[in-house]
């Protein structure tokens, strides 16, 4: 049997980093250790198991990592045991989670507290009585001076956690994907919807039936497959959580994260979801905090129950 060593664990964990992050760059910012570090440690971990683990997803981009086989099989045992580890380490900590009494405020997108705020206040309430969360919306990925406020408190500690899409306003902050979902068709259950389906995305915009969210990680590949003649018309919302009712009010379509459907706030009965032809870039949401926050046994406690309340929801 081999000894299961500090620096074999050391490996093991930035092996699960790469295969939460798909990718080896961000593997090594979660862990505070250069590039080169980490390209270093991977090298001993695939000479120690004998595979390659990671391949190249994209040649533009050479810390994009897609895993093999074997590493995916891999993993699926190795995860339940770092998982066990990180709450044990937690548990450890000096902050007493149980005993405390704190008010941590986290600043996220509409998305993210429609379909967690509720669900992370339950949470706490069952293990800490007296920690009290409170939330701020920066729900508009296409408001640059939101986002950039948003920074800005986190900068200075009035919001203790961001969670936004990949967005370079928060490139001077620690990161972690906690959420990766992907997209749904949504009609009308009954009466006359605009288009029929299958979904034909161009047919759709020319007749003005999609409903277009106003979020650039979304609307822009729509025009790239689309082509630069088209545009995308009015009505326009950036409230993820009200597209349903649009849909229902208006007969149009449009699409929606499979994990909206989870939300318990959701009527169901109204609508229909169908799957979409299409191939767009899946929803991702990400966790910031200040690099000067990882010593801070609160903040991880925080950023633990938020991992723990979005891992049921994850297409990781």
């Amino acid at each position: 049997m081999s000894i299961l060593t500090g620096k074999k664990i050391n490996l093991l964990v930035l092996f699960g980093y790469i295969m939460e992050e798909g990718s080896l760059v961000s593997a090594a910012d979660r862990l505070s250790i250069s590039q080169s570090t980490a390209s270093y440690q991977l090298g001993l971990l695939r000479a120690e198991l004998g595979d390659v683990l990671f391949k190249r997803k994209d040649t533009k981009n050479k810390g994009s990592f897609e895993p093999t086989p074997f590493a995916s099989e891999f993993y699926r045992h190795v995860k339940p045991a770092l998982e066990k580890l990180e709450t044990a380490y937690s548990t450890a900590s000096n902050f007493d989670y149980t005993a405390a009494e704190k008010t941590f405020t986290i600043g996220a997108t509409d998305l993210f507290m429609n379909l967690f705020s509720s669900r992370i206040l339950d949470y706490l309430s069952g293990i800490s009585p007296d920690i009290c969360v409170n939330f701020e919306s920066i729900s508009s990925s296409y408001n640059p001076k939101l986002l950039k406020g948003a920074a800005e408190s986190l900068a200075g500690g009035i919001i203790d956690i961001a969670i936004q899409s990949n967005n370079d306003v928060f490139l001077d902050f620690k990161r972690e994907l906690i959420l990766k979902d992907r997209w749904i068709g949504i009609k009308r259950k009954e009466g006359k919807n605009q288009i029929d389906t299958p979904f034909d995305l161009e047919q759709c915009i020319n007749d003005n039936g999609f409903i277009k969210l106003g979020y650039p990680d979304i609307d822009m590949p729509i025009l790239k497959l689309l082509g630069k003649n088209h545009h995308l018309p009015s009505p326009m919302t950036s409230s993820l959580s009200s597209i349903p009712e649009l849909v229902i009010s208006s007969g149009m379509v449009s699409v929606i994260p499979l994990s909206l459907l989870k939300s318990r706030s959701l009527n169901k009965s109204f609508f229909d979801t169908f799957d979409i032809d299409i191939e767009l870039p899946p929803l991702e949401l990400y966790m910031y905090w200040r690099p000067a926050s990882k010593v801070d046994d609160s903040i991880s406690f925080l950023k633990e129950t938020i991992r723990e309340v979005t891992q049921p929801f994850n297409l990781l």
